[in-house]
């Protein structure tokens, strides 16, 4: 399970009280205003250079890394403001951690050529795509693994069925969720399917 080291990124503070034409005077100058809560530490206004913060959206999990403000401290990206018309954040929201965290974390499919049903032309279909976690601040995993390795047409996999490090905690109240499957395109028969077909032959 791969998992990100603590990003850098520059911080400085901005002024408690801004007129809308500071705010935007600010983003044309290439800084992304931000708020900094929680830790039981009182909130701040802060900005980080725009350039940089596009640069790390361009890796996956940007919700489930730990950025190192400086002086500000370190803290996840709890939620991103856009404007209807662009892809830029216009404001963020930044919570500073404590030992552990509460994030939500990418799913991600591994050993798909490994899959039986895969070969043989089966489709995976992800039914969930992230997962809530309670995990410690310096082991948050950049995603989890779902292990298609000997999985064919017909087969699903659940939350519990998940390998995960025994410091991490799902935060999903149905732990038999189904969260992935593989499905038989148009024409293709599924294994149970094709059992069926074995035994009829045999038994006529």
């Amino acid at each position: 399970m791969c998992r990100f080291v603590s990003t850098s990124l520059i911080a400085q503070e901005r002024p408690k009280q801004q007129t809308k034409g500071q705010i935007r005077q600010m983003r044309i100058q290439g800084q992304i205003p931000a708020s900094l809560y929680g830790n039981h530490k009182e909130a701040c206004k802060i900005s980080v250079p725009t350039k940089d913060f596009l640069k790390e959206m361009e890796t996956p999990g940007i919700r489930s890394r730990i950025f190192d403000l400086g002086q500000f401290g370190k803290a996840l990206v709890q939620s991103a403001q856009f404007s209807p018309i662009g892809n830029v954040p216009i404001h963020l929201d930044f919570l500073r951690v404590g030992e552990r965290v509460s994030v939500s974390v990418p799913l991600k499919i591994v050993n798909a050529r490994l899959s039986p049903g895969v070969k043989r032309g089966g489709i995976v279909n992800m039914v969930v795509r992230e997962l809530r976690l309670s995990s410690p601040s310096d082991k948050i995993p950049a995603f989890l693994s779902v292990d298609l390795e000997g999985r064919d047409i017909g087969d699903s996999m659940d939350i519990q069925s998940l390998s995960l490090d025994p410091s991490l905690k799902i935060l999903e109240s149905d732990l038999s969720k189904k969260i992935v499957s593989i499905v038989a395109p148009s024409g293709l028969p599924s294994s149970s399917e094709e059992s069926k077909n074995d035994s009829g032959e045999k038994a006529g």
